[in-house]
């Protein structure tokens, strides 16, 4: 899979948990591995390669017209291009603007997706490392 014509956009495997959560806000939770380096920035906090990403599924109806609650927080969107994970930088109508936290904006660029090509979105809640 590409993504924008960037073949380092395939960045996640997914597992799915056996952990269920109640109706609301939070439909399910989710784990999935970090494949790739676009929102490793080198610094605390960033997402390395391999790490595993625990994440909540955002309920369709917990946010208007399926978008992300906040910007300036790291989501995984499941799209027609399959799953993305970036930090959200602006959300529209239509669309939310995305960007990588590697700061090597050749390989990674900053981004828009249409929320029709979205299907699902999870909230990145923890991040976990294998030393």
């Amino acid at each position: 899979m590409q993504v924008n014509g960037n073949p380092k956009e395939k960045e996640i495997s997914s597992q799915k948990t056996d952990l269920t959560v109640n109706p609301g806000f939070v439909e399910e939770i989710r784990l999935f591995k970090m494949i790739g380096d676009s929102m490793d920035s080198g610094l605390k906090g960033s997402i390395r390669n391999g790490d595993f990403l625990n994440v909540a599924k955002i309920a369709q109806d917990s946010t208007s017209a399926n978008q992300p609650a906040n910007k300036n927080r790291i989501y995984v969107f499941q799209t027609r291009w399959g799953l993305i994970i970036k930090e959200v930088t602006r959300i529209e109508e239509h669309s939310v603007f995305c960007t990588s936290l590697n700061s090597d904006k050749d390989l990674y660029p900053d981004f828009e997706i249409e929320f029709s090509d979205i299907s699902a979105i999870y909230e990145v809640t923890s991040v976990s490392r294998t030393l």
